[in-house]
């Protein structure tokens, strides 16, 4: 993260989110310029990318136990296997919000970067600092389709833990955690795929950020 973005809160009061007039000029005058601020967006949702992880392992593991609960204690753990599902999706959603504001940064950044292209009087600079653009672009934009990817795969396994939780909020019974109970192995599958993808992620979001400072 970006320390002068937290020691700097009441210069950027008005400048509160990235659409508001004078938000990247408030941030320039401390010093910070739009490609720290991508490095900082891109860490935001390697953070929100690892809270996903931790979320749906939780999830997972509260499916389990409720899986192989008593009946009498089937409530409670329903209770729980809930709030783990909401806390999933909570930082599911988390993960997409990170992404948008990541992308927003990035295309402001390369606008930026394209537009002050043809401000150099010198040829060879000139052409120097178009094929860094390109670079960067090529880089970013591999980020951004595996962090797209990585987010969608989310979405499929949130469904398969929403259908558990309606269909245990009215069928709190042997029934239904003998049904569970069959279809763990599969499910615990998608939640062990979704994590490693979610790994494979991390790591190019942690490439992209050493690239971008060295």
């Amino acid at each position: 993260m970006i320390r002068p973005l937290a020691c700097a809160a009441a210069v950027l009061t008005l400048a509160a989110c990235e659409t508001t007039p004078g938000y990247y000029t408030a941030l320039e005058q401390l010093g910070i310029e739009k490609r720290d601020l991508l490095v900082d967006r891109v860490e935001d949702t390697r953070a929100s990318q690892k809270g996903a992880q931790e979320a749906f392992r939780a999830a997972l593991s509260n499916y389990r136990s409720t899986a192989n609960t008593d009946v009498s204690r089937l409530e409670g753990a329903y209770d729980r296997f809930n709030g783990a599902y909401d806390n999933a999706k909570d930082k599911a959603a988390a993960v997409r919000s990170d992404i948008g504001s990541m992308r927003r940064v990035a295309k402001d950044l390369f606008a930026e970067w394209e537009a002050e292209l043809n401000q150099y009087q010198d040829p060879s600079l000139r052409a120097s600092s178009e094929a860094q653009l390109r670079d960067t672009k090529a880089k970013f934009a591999a980020l951004d389709t595996r962090l797209t990817q990585s987010e969608a795969k989310m979405q499929p396994v949130l469904l398969v833990f929403r259908d558990r939780v309606l269909y245990l909020k009215h069928n709190l019974n042997a029934q239904a955690i003998a049904q569970m109970r069959g279809e763990e192995a599969r499910i615990s599958g998608d939640v062990d795929a979704l994590i490693a993808d979610l790994d494979v992620s991390i790591a190019e979001a942690n490439r992209f950020i050493a690239e971008m400072r060295s």
